[in-house]
């Protein structure tokens, strides 16, 4: 049963990626200049992080793990 659909928590991840700025530095070394939508949009993957040197990141947004096949 999905209460809320995927689509809200990909908005959220849009909005607020900042807050993962410090894990993706650590990865990365380089931090998020933006994110977007993978279009046309519901392929995969959902977003891509976009970094300041232009490596784009994708990123697979899922309410539950057991999604991810």
């Amino acid at each position: 049963m999905e209460w809320i659909p995927e689509k809200v928590l990909q908005r959220y991840v849009l909005e607020n990626y900042q807050q993962f700025q410090e894990e993706f530095q650590k990865l990365f070394n380089a931090k998020i200049s933006y994110v977007r939508y993978n279009q046309p949009i519901d392929r995969f993957p959902d977003l891509f992080f976009v970094l300041e040197d232009k490596r784009e990141i994708p990123v697979e947004v899922e309410w539950k793990t057991s999604n991810f096949n």
